[in-house]
C-alpha cells in the first residue's frame, strides 16, 4: 500500500477511513520527527500535518457518504490544495466528490481531474478490487453506526438517576445492544433495558445483567 503522506496519492477506498486517517497522522508525525532532527523549519512541518489532517478527513467523508462511490478516487493534498484523480461512475458523483472536499476546513483549492467511467467498462480485476473495498467501507459504516448507538445508550443510562451509577457495560453489534454487569434488583435490570430499547436506532436488546445476591452485597 502507498502511504498517504502529503505528496503521495492514495485511493480513498483502499483502507477503512478511520484507520487511514490514523495511519496518515502517525506516518506524518514520524516523518516530522525525522525532518525536525534534520533541521526542517517548523512552518513546513505544520503544513504537512495540516495536509495529513485534510487527507484523512476527506477519506472519512467519502467512505461514509451514501451518495458517492469513492472507491476509484485518488486523493493527494499539498499545501492545502486537494488533487482528485481516478474515476467515478457518474458526473453527479464527480461534482459531489469535489464539493465534499471543498467543505473540509483548511482546503485552499480542489483540482478535479476525475474521469467518469461506467463500472461496467472496468476490467474483472478492477471490479473485484472495488467489491473488496466496498466491503471494507460497509464494515466501517456499520462500526461507526454501532459506536454511535453505544454512545447514545451510555448517555441515556447516565442521564437517569436510577441507572447512572450502575456498573453496566454496553456493547453494540449490527444495532443489537448487549448489556452486561451486575445490578441490585430486577427493577434496575428492567429499567436499564427499557431505557436502551427506547434509544434511537436500537434494533434489539440482549439483557445479560445479573442481579446481585444478598450474600454478595454484604
Amino acid at each position: 500500500m502507498t502511504p498517504c503522506i502529503s505528496g503521495y496519492p492514495r485511493r480513498a477506498g483502499c483502507w477503512p477511513a478511520a484507520s487511514a486517517a490514523l495511519l496518515c497522522a502517525l506516518l506524518v508525525l514520524s516523518l516530522g520527527s525525522e525532518r525536525a532532527a534534520a533541521g526542517q523549519d517548523e512552518p513546513a512541518l505544520q503544513q504537512q500535518l495540516a495536509d495529513a489532517r485534510i487527507d484523512g478527513q476527506i477519506t472519512a467523508v467519502y467512505a461514509l457518504s451514501d451518495q458517492l462511490d469513492a472507491l476509484g478516487i485518488e486523493v493527494d493534498v499539498r499545501a492545502g490544495v486537494v488533487r482528485l484523480r481516478g474515476s467515478v461512475p457518474s458526473q453527479a458523483e464527480r461534482a459531489l466528490a469535489a464539493e465534499l472536499a471543498r467543505a473540509i476546513k483548511g482546503v485552499a483549492d480542489v483540482q478535479d481531474e476525475l474521469e467518469v467511467v461506467d463500472t461496467a467498462e472496468l476490467s474483472p480485476e478492477r471490479r473485484a478490487r472495488r467489491i473488496a473495498r466496498a466491503q471494507e467501507r460497509d464494515g466501517l459504516r456499520r462500526a461507526v453506526a454501532d459506536a454511535s448507538i453505544s454512545a447514545v445508550v451510555r448517555s441515556k443510562l447516565h442521564a437517569n438517576q436510577n441507572t447512572r451509577d450502575l456498573p453496566i457495560a454496553v456493547a453494540t453489534q449490527d444495532h443489537v445492544v448487549t448489556l452486561t454487569g451486575e445490578v441490585a434488583s430486577a427493577e434496575e435490570r428492567e429499567l436499564a433495558e427499557l431505557l436502551v430499547r427506547n434509544a434511537q436506532n436500537v434494533r434489539d436488546v440482549r439483557n445479560r445483567l445479573t442481579i446481585r445476591t444478598a450474600s454478595a452485597a454484604q
